[in-house]
């Protein structure tokens, strides 16, 4: 399996809550409808806390996908200037292109 990772900050003067709720409500089911047929999972993960007294990042993506070729079809598909219109949740976020492609190997017992 191969994964499409991506860490970002949010924007000064936005709302974490309210900007999750933007991710999770209308941002993630675009980016669903977007890769239907090329995706295998999809995670979103706020950030809560952290060793340092304030987290550094807001939150975290993974897109899961059988193979490389199909990660890059659906990378294609989803970096931010690929939204027109503007997607409002991306607007709030900085450091998007904090990006990973990994392949993942499952070590579970």
């Amino acid at each position: 399996m191969v994964k499409y990772v991506s860490i970002f900050r949010l924007k000064p003067g936005f709302n974490r809550d309210e900007s999750y709720q933007l991710w999770q409500d209308v941002h993630a089911p675009k980016v669903k409808e977007r890769l239907s047929g090329l995706l295998r999972k999809y995670k979103i993960a706020k950030v809560v806390s952290a060793p340092e007294a304030k987290p550094d990042f807001f939150g975290m993506c993974e897109l899961s996908f059988d193979n490389l070729n199909t990660a890059k079809r659906g990378i294609k598909k989803v970096l931010p200037e690929a939204f027109v219109p503007p997607d409002p949740f991306l607007s709030r976020i900085a450091d998007v292109r904090r990006v990973f492609v990994v392949e993942e190997k499952d070590m579970s017992l």
